[in-house]
């Protein structure tokens, strides 16, 4: 899925949702790590209050945790939601989706402007065949 804004409303193809913010939605290939554990999570998307991404194993609703994102952001979430999902109609292969929010020690705003910043400094060195600067 393309990089972009999304409300989650009926016009955006999905099924309507009531949303406090806009989402960023990632392709794939962002990740997301949780301390202490060195397997990467693909983010699914990111808003002003919180976050979603993809684990290989159930995190405990109301657990709060560290996540790494894209080397340089690490934010304290609560998971509000830890799904179980078909990757494969014989469920020979699943994933969970994870919800979560910011705790009260992160400011939303800040978070989801500097991601949507990182990843589109990242994508501009990656069409233009150049290493992301520091």
């Amino acid at each position: 899925r393309a990089l972009g804004l999304d409300r989650g409303g009926a016009a955006s193809g999905q099924r309507h949702e009531r949303r406090q913010f806009p989402r960023l939605a990632f392709p794939p290939g962002a990740l997301v790590y949780v301390h202490g554990d060195p397997r990467a999570r693909a983010i699914r998307d990111i808003s002003a209050g919180g976050l979603s991404f993809y684990s290989h194993h159930e995190i405990a609703v109301g657990a709060r945790i560290l996540l790494s994102a894209m080397d340089l952001l690490t934010l304290q979430v609560e998971v509000l939601a830890c799904e179980l999902e078909e990757v494969d109609a014989d469920l020979l292969d699943y994933r969970y989706r994870v919800r979560a929010r910011f705790t009260e020690d992160v400011n939303g705003y800040e978070a989801f402007v500097l991601a949507r910043e990182i990843y589109e400094q990242a994508k501009a060195s990656r069409d233009a065949g150049r290493p992301l600067r520091p």
